[in-house]
């Protein structure tokens, strides 16, 4: 089984660091093949930003398609430029503080999280993204909660200050997100992972897997990985010159 998600919004939102605690807590902590692709545009800050996870029990072909079964939207000319991405049937999470255009489709489940008014009653906007990880996991469900957290956890380690607020933000939207699937189930039963293969142990290693990095001229959509890959990371980058280069980390 495979699923695609897309996470998109403005630079500064931390639509990459969802993306990246999402493809680490589900590497890290399970047998699943996974593979995160950011893509950055003209500013960093400010600017367009989205990125591509895949979760999948076989082998992943390309990091990223052109039809998803989940995507994020953190502002509206996200959701204007990339709606049409999502397949029958797929969910659409929209940070309902910014996003006010109206809904277009009908075949499609809808998950509103107001992320941004919730971040600022926790006193810090920058943890917005964290809410709404918290809500996609509650949602979805496809990677344990306590796995996730224990990545963030690793991952602030060195700035144990913000600990406190990044789990109360992760739990909030972890409620959210838990409130609005048993809402669904209610309605359209969901679809249900088999997660009876997760470690609960040894969540995190601190040493990293030593990697095989390979460059590849003009980034494409395809970046195959041999069988025995664990987690395949792509990412291209668009500098001021014309060509574009993408580099893939495969852990095996």
């Amino acid at each position: 089984m495979e699923r695609n998600l897309m996470v998109a919004g403005f630079g500064g939102q931390g639509v990459m660091t969802l993306g990246k605690f999402l493809a680490e807590a589900t590497c890290s902590s399970t047998d699943k093949n996974v593979t995160f692709f950011p893509s950055y545009g003209a500013e960093q800050r400010g600017g367009t930003a989205n990125c591509y996870v895949v979760i999948s029990d076989d082998d992943i072909g390309a990091p990223l398609g052109d039809r998803m079964d989940d995507l994020i939207v953190m502002n509206d000319p996200s959701l204007n430029k990339f709606l049409y991405k999502l397949v029958p049937g797929g969910t659409l999470f929209i940070n309902s503080s910014i996003v006010k255009s109206d809904i277009t489709r009908s075949d499609i489940k809808v998950v509103k999280a107001p992320v941004t008014e919730l971040a600022l009653e926790l006193g810090s906007a920058k943890v917005l993204n964290i809410i709404m990880l918290g809500v996609y996991i509650g949602y979805t469900q496809v990677v344990p909660a306590h796995v996730v957290w224990s990545t963030i956890e690793h991952k602030l380690g060195k700035k144990p200050t913000l600990l406190p607020l990044n789990r109360q933000a992760f739990e909030m939207g972890l409620k959210l997100g838990e409130e609005q699937r048993e809402k669904a189930l209610a309605f359209c039963p969901l679809k249900r992972y088999n997660t009876t293969s997760l470690h609960t142990t040894e969540i995190f290693q601190k040493e990293e897997t030593p990697c095989t990095i390979r460059y590849r001229r003009n980034s494409s959509t395809s970046c195959p990985t041999p069988a025995s890959a664990r987690w395949l990371f792509a990412g291209w980058t668009t500098p001021t010159r014309s060509r574009s280069w993408s580099r893939c980390w495969l852990r095996t």
